[in-house]
């Protein structure tokens, strides 16, 4: 028949129960505690006694007027502590301001919920190493490795980006048969993490209006090393893959996609931004955003503050930098003769590895009175860790056991970048 209010739930009620038999007496403990006799039922040899007659109980004492013997089938029933539980419908939405759950939850997806990434930088904010790029390598954006192919030139866009986002990493080419990949690479112990586990990457994506082909997804796993140089990379097969073409991303940034599973024996792994051709003179391809998260579907890009991701990426490579000024470039030592200073640098967050130095542009060496310029920078090796970088420039007319401090020589050309990418 038809009711009011709310549809009841399918519930369930067990029953507790306590088997006594072998002991004797007339007093026992109960395994839970009762208000009075008519909260349990007694049985001596499938009889059922009286309540508040044949016994009583209060809290966990049960008093039975008869004496039992060890012979005897005693047992109690609780019925007075039935327990009910309630399955919800599963074609049903549960409403809830709050939940405590003591066992495991299992979902099998959340929505309006954006997943974490694991691509650093995406968002394309941080760019230590200049603004452009010309040569392959890590050469401009943090993070990212970028291959030129003939006459390309990787740079920094801020020109109509989607929103929320202050920068792309734009590649132009500058003569026929020409183009620009972007990958990034990642650790082993990220990698662990992925395998085996299905994954979606993202990435919003503008080409110039009469680029050729398509900008597609380049995923590849090694099982030797999560290094790229010399390395054996084997390209996986994305599913469900959406690219971006002259004639749906020439206008607006289109966001593109893939599914993809990365091996249970993978050590390495990467993800890549490719061209499905050569270009001609002139065409362009901007690119930000990009995601890679645990699920099948795409969720919504997550922006972190442009000093978490500075740190992130410093993992990878710090650059110091002249500023027309006597910028401090690292540290100071103490001169170990009239030619070497021997300066710690700490690296702090530690690197991924001890890492190597370049250096280039005007430096010089200051004892606070006077500068006396560079000649050349090494890294001592047996001083050096993850943590610290111990590094030597050489100059003329130096004082032994004097201290120097390692600076720009008042100039915006002087540069040196540690770096332990993959």
């Amino acid at each position: 028949m038809p009711y009011m209010g709310n549809q009841p739930a399918t519930s369930f009620s067990s029953v507790s129960y306590q088997d006594l038999t072998g002991s004797n007496g007339t007093s026992f403990t109960l395994d839970y505690p009762v208000g009075n006799a008519q909260e349990i039922d007694v049985f001596v040899n499938n009889v059922r006694q009286e309540p508040g007659v044949a016994y009583t109980a209060n809290g966990t004492e049960l008093i039975t007027t008869g004496s039992i013997s060890i012979s005897d089938d005693f047992y109690v029933v609780f019925s007075g502590k039935a327990q009910q539980s309630a399955t919800h419908p599963a074609n049903q939405d549960l409403d809830a301001n709050n939940g405590t759950f003591t066992g495991t939850v299992t979902a099998n997806s959340f929505i309006g919920i954006p997943n974490p990434s694991f691509i650093i930088n995406g968002a394309m904010q941080v760019w230590q190493r200049g603004l452009t790029q010309t040569s392959t390598g890590y050469g401009c954006v943090d993070r990212w490795r970028n291959t030129v192919s003939g006459t390309t030139t990787f740079s920094q866009d801020t020109v109509s980006l989607p929103t929320g986002f202050e920068y792309a990493l734009r590649w132009t080419t500058g003569a026929s048969s020409s183009y620009g990949q972007s990958r990034q690479l990642f650790e082993t112990s990220t990698v662990k993490i992925l395998r085996d586990r299905t994954l979606t990457a993202s990435a919003y994506v503008k080409v110039s209006g009469t680029y050729s082909g398509v900008v597609t997804w380049e995923i590849a796993y090694s099982t030797t090393s999560d290094i790229d140089s010399g390395n054996t990379w084997v390209q996986l097969t994305e599913t469900n893959v959406v690219t971006a073409s002259a004639s749906d991303a020439s206008s607006n940034y289109k966001r593109i996609s893939c599914n993809v599973t990365i091996p249970s024996n993978a050590i390495g792994a990467y993800i890549g931004i490719v061209p499905s051709v050569a270009q001609a003179s002139g065409e362009w391809v901007s690119v930000t955003g990009v995601k890679l998260e645990v699920g099948e579907t795409v969720t919504d890009f997550i922006h972190e503050d442009i000093g978490t991701t500075l740190i992130k990426c410093q993992r990878y490579c710090r650059v110091y930098y002249g500023d027309n000024n006597y910028s401090q470039m690292g540290g100071t030592g103490f001169a170990a003769n009239t030619t070497t200073v021997n300066i710690p640098v700490l690296l702090n967050p530690q690197m991924r590895a001890v890492p190597s130095l370049t250096a280039s542009g005007n430096s010089q060496l200051s004892d606070g009175a006077a500068g006396t310029v560079i000649g050349g920078i090494s890294v001592i090796t047996q001083q050096s860790s993850k943590d610290v970088l111990s590094v030597a420039p050489t100059a003329t007319g130096l004082t032994q056991h004097r201290p120097y401090r390692l600076e720009s020589a008042n100039n915006t050309t002087a540069r040196i970048t540690i770096s332990a990418e993959l």
